[in-house]
């Protein structure tokens, strides 16, 4: 919708999921971004959905707005496995069970690049060929590792993923330096940013009250108490190649 030029449906389609799926932190993301009059940038979504439905000029909101459902209830269950898969180590009986679903949301959607990840995690592979690309696979690598220098070596290479390298650290290592320059990026307003970095922003937000935190010390402790950080810096991570919004 927003890509054919109709910025009011999709507007609309946004407005209705922002409902139905409150806690979404990238739903609200790009209807705030429709509400300053920025340009969603959703070629991705766009080319799926004109391949399943909605090349025609006649496609309608509600299949519109099945699709924005369908992503997000898809996007959860692969979260609910992760944090699941984290907790039953030891149980091949229910891993075997979780990768054959996740098998199966690939075999709908193979360039899922969440899906493509837990694949490996179940099947206990190493992340090479990670689908979400180098920055994806070098910095999920370095939080597994918990390695200083992978970080260093990303921030000194990628300078458009440092809020994400920031939260890392100050949440890895409770790197005070990292959680000022977090908590700066934080309280400001979003401007231009990469869909990682919008994610993760998301995320945050969700969880906490930013405008109550005080100092950087304070934010250590947040991130570092909530387990579920690694998660959101994983998904933020891979964001850049998944596919969750509508155009």
């Amino acid at each position: 919708l927003y890509h054919s030029g109709d910025v009011e449906a999709a507007r609309n389609v946004l407005e209705t999921a922002v409902e139905r799926f409150q806690t979404n932190p990238i739903l609200r993301a790009h209807l705030q971004k429709l509400d300053k009059g920025e340009a969603l940038l959703l070629k991705s979504v766009a080319f799926r959905l004109r391949d399943t439905a909605t090349e025609t000029a006649g496609a309608t909101v509600a299949d519109t707005e099945e699709a924005v459902g369908t992503d997000v209830r898809q996007g959860g269950r692969l979260r609910r496995l992760y944090f699941d898969s984290r907790q039953r180590q030891d149980d091949s009986r229910w891993r075997s069970e979780a990768l054959e679903e996740v098998r199966g949301i690939l075999s709908e959607d193979p360039n899922l690049a969440y899906a493509k990840y837990l694949s490996q995690e179940l099947e206990g592979r190493d992340g090479e060929g990670l689908a979400g690309g180098s920055f994806a696979t070098a910095f999920i690598d370095a939080i597994k590792r918990k390695d200083a220098d992978r970080f260093s070596r990303l921030e000194k290479s990628l300078s458009g993923q440092n809020h994400l390298v920031d939260v890392a650290k100050a949440f890895l290592f409770a790197d005070q330096g990292a959680a000022d320059s977090a908590l700066i990026w934080l309280r400001q307003d979003a401007r231009s940013e990469s869909r990682t970095v919008s994610a993760l922003r998301g995320f945050l937000h969700q969880r906490f009250d930013i405008s109550s935190v005080g100092s950087g010390d304070e934010f250590v402790k947040l991130v570092a108490d909530n387990d579920n950080i690694q998660m959101d810096l994983i998904e933020a991570a891979l964001a850049g190649d998944e596919l969750l919004l509508v155009a």
